[in-house]
């Protein structure tokens, strides 16, 4: 199942909050299927009709968290704006750091796996992010800095 598909199914969108929740605080090693079947309040059967292992596990959840993040960065405002919301995005998107969570690749095996986190960082995040700022170069904006005023 792709992840649009999954939203369609309350208990598979479950296990992504809650997944995505554990994953953070544990990282990918530290979770177990058991552990987030318990905290789902769901049988590894009904886990495992959604996601085949833990590895498309673990990709369906960034898939999850990382979906959408191109229409913040797409909405109508100033350069300025448009970063200060995007980084209020993430930062409430993600409670340890990211880098965390790109690390904890190296645990994933299925090559087609990676490609799915790599695309899903670069199509919902980086590529957007360096169209906004190429477009604040070619427009000519520059980020002016206000000094700080000493109290």
């Amino acid at each position: 199942m792709d992840t649009d598909r999954i939203l369609d199914h309350e208990k598979a969108e479950r296990i992504l909050r809650e997944g995505w929740t554990l994953f953070q605080q544990k990282g990918y090693r530290g979770v177990t299927i058991d552990e987030l079947c318990a905290r789902c309040e769901l049988t590894k059967p009904t886990l495992y009709y959604y996601f085949h292992d833990k590895e498309h596990l673990f990709v369906a959840v960034l898939q999850y968290k990382l979906k959408d993040f191109h229409k913040v960065i797409d909405l109508n405002g100033s350069l300025v704006e448009r970063l200060e919301r995007i980084a209020v995005s993430i930062l409430e998107s993600f409670q340890s750091e990211y880098n965390v969570l790109l690390r904890d690749r190296e645990h994933i095996k299925d090559r087609q796996a990676m490609l799915q986190i790599r695309d899903a960082f670069h199509q919902e995040l980086f590529d957007p992010l360096i169209r906004l700022m190429q477009s604040g170069i070619d427009d000519g904006c520059w980020l002016v800095r206000a000094p700080i005023s000493s109290r």
